[in-house]
């Protein structure tokens, strides 16, 4: 509910979400509903990705993060924040 009344109350013109199992940066769609389709603002979202990956670099024995929607990436979900947030 507390998310909720934050969004209801502010504009946000980017937001993160950090998946513990995964080391990828990704943004939206992330629901079924949007399986091979882009956002709006796709270009810009994919832009930003690239540049987290660069500037956050490499770790370990690892390359740079890798990049693109959540359905691509990670998995899809139905209510996930990401697609909530963005719509």
């Amino acid at each position: 509910r507390t998310i909720n009344e934050i969004f209801r109350n502010g504009l946000f013109q980017l937001s993160l979400t950090f998946h513990g199992g995964m080391e990828v940066v990704a943004y939206e769609w992330g629901a079924p509903s949007y399986l091979h389709k882009s956002s709006p603002d796709d270009e810009a979202q994919k832009q930003l990705a690239q540049g987290y990956s660069k500037y956050g670099g490499s770790f370990g024995t690892h390359d740079n993060y890798k990049y693109g929607t959540m359905n691509d990436l990670v998995y899809y979900v139905r209510g996930g924040m990401e697609d909530w947030a963005y719509a």
